[in-house]
C-alpha cells in the first residue's frame, strides 16, 4: 500500500508546484502576459489531466463500480498517460521559472501511467 501512496503522492505534489509557479509566472509577466500565458497555459492544462484521471480511478474504486466489461479503467489509464506525455512536450517551451517544475511534475507523471500500463502489458501477457 505504501508504494501505490508514495507513488501517487510524488507527482501530485509536484503538478501543485507546477501550478502554483506557472500562476506565478502569469502574474509577474505584467503587460507581456500574453505570451507568457500562452505558453505556460497549455502544460497547466495537460498537468490537470493525469490528476483527474487517477481522481476519477479512484472514485469507481470506492464506488465499486464494476468497469471491467467496458475497460473504462484502461481508457481513463491511456487518456492520462496521453495527457501526461502531452505535458511533457508542452512544458519545454514553458517560460523560464515553470519550466523545471512542470517538466518533472510531467515525467513523473509518465513514469507513474508507464509504469501501471507496463504492468496491465504484463498481466495481459501471463493469459
Amino acid at each position: 500500500m505504501f508504494p501505490i501512496i508514495f507513488l501517487l503522492l510524488v507527482p501530485s505534489a509536484l503538478t501543485l508546484l507546477a501550478w502554483r509557479n506557472g500562476l506565478r509566472a502569469i502574474a509577474e509577466a505584467g503587460e507581456s502576459s500574453i505570451a507568457i500565458r500562452a505558453r505556460a497555459l497549455p502544460a497547466m492544462l495537460f498537468l490537470a489531466g493525469p490528476v483527474v484521471m487517477v481522481l476519477g480511478l479512484v472514485g469507481l474504486r470506492a464506488g465499486h463500480i464494476d468497469v471491467t466489461r467496458t475497460n473504462v479503467d484502461t481508457l481513463m489509464l491511456l487518456i492520462g498517460a496521453i495527457s501526461s506525455f502531452s505535458a511533457l512536450v508542452t512544458s519545454l517551451w514553458a517560460p523560464r521559472g515553470f519550466r523545471p517544475i512542470a517538466l518533472f511534475a510531467a515525467a513523473a507523471w509518465v513514469v507513474c501511467f508507464g509504469l501501471v500500463l507496463m504492468g496491465f502489458a504484463a498481466l495481459s501477457a501471463l493469459r
